[in-house]
This record gives structure tokens, C-alpha cells and sequence, in this order.
């Protein structure tokens, strides 16, 4: 007869290298991003199924930090529940199943921040962001899209090479991480690395000019301003004057300022979209109307459109003063050690998500998506970093007491 103990060490010797393996399957996911459009089929077999198996892990989680992780279970909780007087597409399973699966992103990127550091994922980044630029570029060369349809025209990558994201937002917050993860590289690097990071940056704010998405440049000039005047290093200094006189220099010789002026004139039906979406939350102020309600918002032009085009509004569209609270509740409990812990890089990626899904996000109680990437990735990441640097440097010191 097998003896319980010899069990129960096998299970946690098997739980152990799930806890390991985890993170390769996420870096895998993370990386799928830069060259399919539909990558949930990669988090359902690398992440989601392996973290079935670790949920128990949760209280262990809880055990470091209970306040953040009852703060996404609260979140995750009344936006299930708030499916019940929906009388949407939403249902309290679907919520249900989609809050699992950020459970077991948030297993996942636990085991990740463990086993690579910051540097190492942002480095990851970078070089998916590489092959996925040249490819990318190397297929639209080839390709039969002549070269003024590609300075006046709108594409997503998809639509160009037949591969990788179909929505040219998507195409443009996805490249606009590769411009800050290069960024954030580039300091005290060889001079060859730093060259290779340059070409990245071009390459990549030249797939976002293709797609012609005004929000995502918006975000990057932000979440480059940020991190330029809060790390004040001559390196980003030279950096952005080097990177500001080679754009001057296309803007002049291929005649984009006014491809560029005519983009930024285009109809846009945002505020229109906000104002009836605040009249939404108005009408439905304490509860909100419910996950996976329809927003049927009517455009000037007579179409209509399901959602605010706004994550933040949709949070309080369809959850209310009450979900709106426990959404900024907490974002305040997860953030409260990355701040001033070492996660500089995650933070500036969740800048720069957080204003991209204001101008064009959905509730982020979803199946992988852009959301995803822009929101719960960047959070999570700077979350479990902050605290596993946190435990990191307080157990030296519990050790020292005990000897």
C-alpha cells in the first residue's frame, strides 16, 4: 500500500515543476502576440490548463498578500454576479468562466516574475518584436500593396501579410510595446545592441504609422514622456533627439504631414460615444447595467456601437458606483508596492495600455484579447514583481533572526 506521505510528495513535486513550466507556456503566449491575431488557442494549452492544476497555490497567495488577491476576486466577483440583471449577452457563466481564466493568468505570471526578471521579459519583448518587424515588413515588400497605398492608406498587419492581429489598433498597441520595451533597453548597452534597438524602434513606429491608429500614438508620446522625465538619463535624451530629427526627416521627404493632418481630421465619434455612455451610467448609477450588457449607443451617421470605446467607462457602464469602486480599489492594492518597488518597466506598459483602451477599450472581463494585453498583463505583472521583490528582501532578514 502506497503511503499518503509518499503521495502527497509526489503531487507537490509535480505541482513544483507545473509552477515552473507555467512560466515558459506564458512567455510563450506573451510572445504570440507580435504574429497571431487569435492566440486564446495558446492560453487555453500553455497557461490556462496547467493552472488548473496550481489553483490550490492560491492560498499561498493569499497567505503573502490577502488584500490584493481578495481585491481581483471582488472585482471578478460582482462583475459574474452583476450578469444576473444584465438582460445582455452576458451570462453568470460565461463571467464565470472568463474570470477563471484571469485567475489562471494570474497563477501564471506568479510562476513568471519568479523564474525572469523584469529586464529578461522586456528583453523577450524586444526580440518578438524584432523578428515579428522584419517579417512583417519583408512580406508587405513583397506583397502587391503598392507604396502609396501604404502612406495614405489604414491596414491592419493582418490584412496586409494574411498573419498576425486584424484590427489596426491592435496592430498599433502591440507595436507600440515593442517601441517601449526597446526604450527601456537601450541605456548602458554595447553601442551594436543599441543600434539593433534603434532599428526596432523605427521598424515598429513604422508598422503603427501603417496602421494609422491615433490612439495608440497618443499613448506612446505619453508613456515615452514619462519615462524620459522620470529617469532623466542623458542616454534618453540623445535617444529622443536622435529618433525626433530621423522622423522630422520622413515627415519632409515623404510628404506625411499632410497624410498625417488628414488622419487627424478624419470623422471621429468618441465624444459623441463618452457622452451617451455617461448618460448610461447615469440612469444606472449604483449597480450599473449589468456584464455583457449592450451599450446601443446611436452614432450621427447611423450606426451604432456596443461598448464606450472607453475600458474605464464601460468598468462603471456596466458595474456601477459599486464595481467602479472595487475596480479602483484595486488597481489602488495591486499598485501600492509596485510603485515603489522595482517594476518601472511594467508600470510604463500599463501606463500606456491604460490610455490606449481609454480612447478604444471594453470591459476588461474578457477572453484573451487586447485587453488583456494592455491591462491585465502590465498590471499583474508589476503586481507579483513588486511583491515577490518584497518577500525576496524581507526573508534574508527572517533568516538572520533565526540563527
Amino acid at each position: 500500500m502506497i503511503s499518503p506521505v509518499v503521495v502527497w510528495g509526489s503531487i507537490a513535486v509535480m505541482q513544483a515543476r507545473v509552477h515552473s513550466w507555467l512560466a515558459v507556456g506564458f512567455m510563450v503566449f506573451l510572445v504570440s502576440a507580435f504574429f497571431l491575431e487569435g492566440n486564446q488557442t495558446l492560453f487555453y494549452i500553455l497557461v490556462a490548463l496547467p493552472a488548473l492544476l496550481l489553483l490550490g497555490h492560491l492560498k499561498a497567495l493569499i497567505r503573502v498578500d490577502s488584500w490584493g488577491v481578495f481585491s481581483i476576486l471582488a472585482f471578478l466577483g460582482y462583475f459574474s454576479l452583476s450578469a444576473l440583471w444584465s438582460s445582455g449577452d452576458g451570462s453568470l457563466q460565461t463571467a464565470l468562466k472568463f474570470s477563471l481564466y484571469i485567475i489562471c493568468l494570474a497563477l501564471a505570471i506568479e510562476s513568471t516574475v519568479k523564474r525572469f526578471s523584469m529586464n529578461s521579459i522586456a528583453a523577450t519583448i524586444a526580440v518578438a518584436a524584432a523578428v515579428a518587424a522584419v517579417a512583417y515588413l519583408v512580406s508587405i515588400l513583397l506583397g502587391d500593396i503598392s507604396f502609396n497605398r501604404l502612406l495614405s492608406g489604414r491596414f491592419s498587419l493582418g490584412r496586409m501579410v494574411g498573419w498576425g492581429p486584424d484590427n489596426p489598433i491592435t496592430s498599433g498597441v502591440v507595436f507600440g510595446l515593442a517601441v517601449i520595451a526597446a526604450w527601456w533597453l537601450f541605456p548602458r548597452r554595447p553601442w551594436y545592441v543599441q543600434i539593433m534597438l534603434v532599428l526596432l524602434i523605427l521598424a515598429s513606429l513604422a508598422l503603427m504609422f501603417i496602421s494609422k491608429s491615433r490612439g495608440p500614438f497618443v499613448a506612446l508620446s505619453f508613456t515615452l514622456l514619462l519615462l524620459v522625465c522620470f529617469r532623466r538619463s542623458r542616454a534618453d535624451f540623445v535617444l529622443a533627439a536622435g529618433l525626433g530629427l530621423t522622423v522630422l526627416l520622413c515627415v519632409v521627404l515623404l510628404n506625411l504631414d499632410a497624410i498625417a493632418l488628414n488622419r487627424a481630421a478624419a470623422p471621429n465619434y468618441r465624444l459623441g460615444i463618452w457622452l451617451q455612455a455617461l448618460e448610461r451610467i447615469q440612469e444606472h448609477w449604483l449597480l450599473g447595467q449589468g456584464f455583457g450588457h449592450d451599450a446601443r449607443i446611436l452614432l450621427s451617421s447611423g450606426r451604432s456601437v456596443t461598448h464606450s470605446h472607453s475600458f474605464f467607462l464601460e468598468v462603471f457602464r456596466q458595474g456601477g458606483v459599486l464595481g467602479g469602486g472595487l475596480f479602483l480599489l484595486m488597481l489602488a492594492l495591486l499598485l501600492r508596492h509596485a510603485l515603489v518597488q522595482p517594476a518601472g518597466f511594467f508600470l510604463l506598459w500599463l501606463v500606456y495600455g491604460a490610455v490606449c483602451l481609454s480612447t478604444n477599450g471594453r470591459i476588461v472581463l474578457s477572453r484573451p484579447s487586447v485587453e488583456w494585453f494592455s491591462f491585465w498583463l502590465p498590471l499583474l505583472l508589476a503586481y507579483f514583481a513588486a511583491t515577490h521583490t518584497r518577500v525576496s528582501r524581507a526573508q534574508p532578514a527572517s533568516d538572520e533572526l533565526l540563527r
